[in-house]
């Protein structure tokens, strides 16, 4: 495989499309500007504001299910016989690195069901996918001399000039890990953890010489001081493609008395449970008493370490990603804590006599927990490296999270194209594709008006064009697809070579397989258009995240900008009579004085996916 761009200039090319002369010429170039502005100014008036908006539960969901469930014991062959499908215990540390570990884990357990695969077999792990491949090149650009060279996120981690592997403990979402999947950048299978040498033992979670040290709490870990960089060769190394992801409605939502719909909350965990009962795991971000394990001095404020039963009992962000397996109806609410020590000043406090000072604080109001695999190690892991850590039920790795935790969210599912139906129907193939940025959210922009985005490629070879990808921002989305041609760099208008639509229940990425194949000759242009719409809303996909403004401007939660690169003739915006090449379009809504002068954008996430042909 290799990932093919092309650059094309747009003047004159569009003259009038289709869904163009559909559009109310009312609308034009700055009304799309203005869409910009507004969706920027409510991401920063929403900065640090949580449950400020219900989703809607698709009707699939909303069903009745079992009182338990749990994919470590399942029958999915249907032959009576309970397997277990989640893969061991592993350890994040010495990196901030949970929401890579999150993610992996939950493709691992999607990828096992869909082979019908147990996890572990005499002792070992069947399938181990590498969570350093994704950390390393979400934190690194692409590489100078690429079309899109630059574009990426940019680690501000300290020290991390002088020590590039820093980058690792930069912090993310799930959401970056998924957009890199989706780009071709994994999911990488780890190798052989004592005998691999070369490039290719990087793909394990350690430095380049092993180098060991301790935690605080004497737990031998590898060290970050050691060289943990991953060769530039191995970026678009890939041992299953992402097909689906599944982007799951947020299960928080604060009413305006400032209490939880628990209502809600329950419709939308019906949605979590549809996602497991179809043997997909579920990576979440939630707020934790700490990101990573070996916090010492600290109170618990959340988590009872006597059960391992974690509760957010007020509106909270995100600092930790972990990943769901399965759930108990009956899990007590009594489980959780009841009281915790003060904190002043961030340092628990005492009375006279050395006795802590505590404090009332609620629990759940119901019963009921997500059993939750971590990233802190196990007192029993049989993974490769340095595993063993006694953290979780019974030193197990696993905690319960209560359905009602008001900090649950950024919740994602993930299909894979397990047997290689895909890759085996494309054959030798390149990826056409501009949007290399990796993003944290999902955002959409809604334009209030009908509007299409879309990217323009050229053939580097003979090329048979048989899938597209593209990105869904709102639940029960349509998405008309119109594919167009060009004859000496003017499309045909009345011709376009194929249109179809496609709908989504829920939000996320999607690769579709073409009605009908496109034959390109090398060299020729094909134009995609999307035009999306919920209801009688529409919507533009953009790749947008904080630049470097918006860093020291403390907009970023994590520790990062970012840098995004639209080159011209890449992609392009339709709207009323106009169609506006977008690297124009991004180069103004940057430059005002407004709330796009903190975001950097990203060319539109549509690409395609083409079989070479022999000459």
């Amino acid at each position: 495989m290799k990932n093919g761009r092309s650059l094309l200039l747009l003047t004159i090319i569009f003259m009038s499309l289709t869904s163009c002369e559909k559009t109310p010429k009312v609308y034009g170039e700055q009304d799309v500007i203005d869409a910009m502005v507004r969706e920027a100014q409510i991401r920063i008036d929403s900065h640090g504001k949580v449950g400020t908006k219900k989703d809607i539960i698709p009707s699939s969901a909303l069903k009745e299910y079992p009182n338990t469930f749990d994919l470590r014991n399942v029958d999915f062959n249907s032959d009576g016989i309970k397997e277990n499908y989640v893969t061991d215990i592993k350890f994040q540390n010495p990196f901030g690195s949970c929401w890579s570990f999150g993610a992996i884990a939950a493709a691992e357990t999607s990828i096992l069901v869909d082979l019908k695969q147990e996890a572990i077999v005499n002792n070992k792990n069947t399938i181990d996918l590498s969570e350093h491949h994704t950390a390393w090149f979400v934190y690194t650009p692409m590489p100078e001399g690429d079309p899109q060279g630059g574009e990426g996120l940019y680690s501000m981690v300290e020290g991390v000039y002088e020590n590039p592997s820093l980058k690792l403990s930069s912090g993310s979402t799930q959401f970056a890990a998924s957009s890199v999947w989706a780009s071709g950048m994994g999911v990488v299978q780890e190798p052989d953890f004592e005998s691999t040498e070369g490039i290719e033992a990087l793909l394990n979670y350690h430095g380049k010489n092993r180098i060991t040290t301790t935690t605080s709490k004497g737990s031998p870990i590898y060290s970050k001081e050691d060289d943990w960089s991953i060769d530039e060769s191995l970026r678009f190394k890939q041992t299953y493609m992402l097909e689906n992801s599944i982007y799951l409605p947020e299960s928080v939502y604060i009413k305006p008395d400032g209490k939880m719909d628990l209502d809600y909350c329950e419709l939308a965990s019906k949605a979590y449970k549809e996602q497991l009962m179809n043997g997909r795991a579920l990576v979440v971000g939630f707020q934790a008493d700490s990101y990573n394990p070996d916090s010492t001095g600290r109170a618990a404020k959340y988590i009872n370490t006597d059960t391992y039963a974690h509760y957010t009992y007020e509106p909270a962000g995100q600092n930790h990603s972990v990943c769901i397996v399965g759930w108990d109806d009956n899990y007590s609410r009594s489980n959780f804590l009841n009281k915790v020590q003060y904190v002043i000043n961030g340092v628990p406090a005492f009375d006279k006599d050395g006795k802590p000072i505590m404090k009332d604080v609620p629990q759940p109001p119901k019963d009921g927990a997500w059993i939750v695999k971590n990233s802190w190690g196990s007192i029993d892991s049989i993974s490769d490296g340095l595993n063993r850590n006694k953290w979780g039920v019974n030193g197990s790795g696993y905690f319960y999270l209560s359905y009602y935790d008001m900090s649950l969210g950024s919740v994602e599912a993930f299909d894979f194209d397990v047997t290689n139906e895909i890759k085996g129907d494309l054959g030798e193939y390149v990826i056409d594709e501009y949007d290399l940025l990796p993003n944290e959210n999902s955002h959409n922009i809604e334009t209030g008006f009908p509007v299409t985005e879309g990217n323009v490629f050229t053939a580097e070879e003979n090329e048979i064009v048989k899938y597209v990808s593209c990105v869904s921002t709102e639940h029960n989305e349509e998405m008309t697809f119109d594919f167009y041609k060009f004859d000496n760099d003017k499309i045909d208008i009345n011709h376009p070579v194929l249109e179809f639509k496609k709908q989504f229940d829920y939000k996320g990425i999607h690769v579709v397989q073409l009605p009908t194949t496109i034959s390109l000759d090398k060299g020729e242009k094909i134009a995609v258009a999307i035009t999306q719409r919920s209801g009688a809303k529409y919507f533009m996909s953009v790749g947008s995240e904080y630049n470097l403004k918006g860093y020291l401007n403390e907009l970023c939660d994590d520790q990062y900008y970012a840098v995004g690169v639209v080159n011209k003739g890449e992609s392009f915006v339709c709207v009323g009579n106009q169609v506006i090449d977008f690297s124009d379009i991004k180069q103004k809504v940057e430059n005002l004085d407004g709330p796009t002068s903190y975001l950097s954008y990203d060319n539109f996430p549509i690409k395609i996916y083409s079989s070479l042909v022999e000459n």
